[in-house]
């Protein structure tokens, strides 16, 4: 195996570590590739943020690329493809708490100061051969009330507010 770590201390901040691909004045810069090994099965990846004794645990933060003149670069996380089962599931869920409420999960379009606002799409998976796959919005069950569903379109303080509109295929 192979082991990054950066230095530990006992009496201020551990050391930082930090991978980057290379610069390029006239090019693209240079790319990072983090994979699990290959094998009968594959070797898993697993990204973190640090766990805090007295305060909060450490951030993990994934984003694309900035850009001044150009879009913004992507973030792309989904599950692995099959070629003879099923494709791998991709999960996003708020951390568990055992002694007050459990973390929110925020899932949002980006905001524009000069132009609309980004759009926000979820959308089950399609199929060549059969039925497209289901789209559940449901709160969780529980000993006491469950908690409610709300759909609702944002506010305009100078036109009109967004319509909403539930349709079938």
């Amino acid at each position: 195996s192979v082991s990054i770590v950066g230095g530990a201390s006992s009496v201020s901040s551990g050391a930082a570590v930090s991978i980057s691909g290379g610069d390029s004045a006239v090019s693209n810069g240079g790319g990072v590739s983090l994979l699990g090994g290959s094998g009968v099965g594959g070797g898993d990846m697993q990204l973190h943020g640090g766990a805090g004794s007295k305060n909060s645990g450490g951030t993990l933060s994934l984003s694309g690329g900035d850009s001044i003149n150009s879009l913004g670069g992507d973030t792309l996380i989904r599950g692995g493809s099959s070629a003879g089962g099923l494709g791998g599931k991709v999960e996003i869920s708020a951390g568990v708490s055992q002694r007050s409420t459990g973390g929110k999960t925020v899932i949002s379009g980006g905001r524009s100061t000069d132009a609309a606002g980004g759009d926000l799409e979820l959308t089950s998976g399609g199929s060549d051969v059969s039925n497209s796959g289901v789209v559940s919005l449901h709160s969780a069950n529980s000993k006491l009330s469950s908690g409610a569903v709300l759909i609702s379109s944002g506010v305009s303080d100078a036109a009109d507010s967004g319509s909403l509109s539930m349709t079938s295929g």
